[in-house]
């Protein structure tokens, strides 16, 4: 993502990194019609843990340093589609919003300048606890999201981990340099 955007005739000026462009460049999911999805949360929860190993792994991070993880529903049409697990580094994110997470918000709240993300996708089966808080079935077939964002220096700034129920919504993805 550019800091500084050149509109011809106008001139150079700097990215506001609150800009609805930007602020939703993370976020892929869509209606099927193609329009943005705007989430409804439902239960979240903020912890403050050491890192696991996985954690230290996905966020380049030394043992013994603490995590904010973050768990949270989101739903459309007060209908749970997704279930989202984040990790983010506590000396990054020192304030994230108590409600209605999301990495924008995060790095908004903290001062933090996002960079590039990488996101895996593929299909998988819901265990347990996703089909319970997607009301799914157990084994049934999900659309699952790893994804890792960057800060704009480079550091990883959040590991998340998100089972779909896609149902009528889709996964865009947009490709090349706008």
């Amino acid at each position: 993502a550019s800091l500084v955007v050149r509109q011809q005739g106008r001139g150079t000026f700097v990215r506001d990194p609150s800009a609805q462009d930007l602020a939703h460049r993370y976020e892929s999911i869509r209606s099927n019609d193609g329009s943005r999805l705007i989430p409804q949360f439902g239960e979240t929860s903020i912890a403050i843990a050491e890192a696991n190993a996985y954690e230290c792994d996905w966020l380049k991070l030394k043992p013994g340093t603490n995590v904010r993880r973050i768990t949270q529903l989101r739903m459309s049409d007060e209908k749970p589609y997704m279930l989202e697990m984040a990790s983010l580094p506590l000396d990054l994110f020192p304030k994230v919003p108590e409600a209605g997470y999301t990495i924008t918000g995060a790095a908004w709240e903290s001062g933090v300048l996002l960079g590039k993300a990488e996101e895996r996708v593929h299909l998988d089966t819901a265990n347990e606890t996703v089909a319970a808080k997607l009301g799914l079935s157990p084994g049934a077939k999900v659309l699952k999201l790893d994804r890792v964002v960057h800060s704009i220096d480079g550091r990883p700034a959040e590991w998340r981990v998100a089972h779909c129920c896609m149902g009528d919504l889709h996964y865009l993805a947009s490709l090349g340099s706008f």
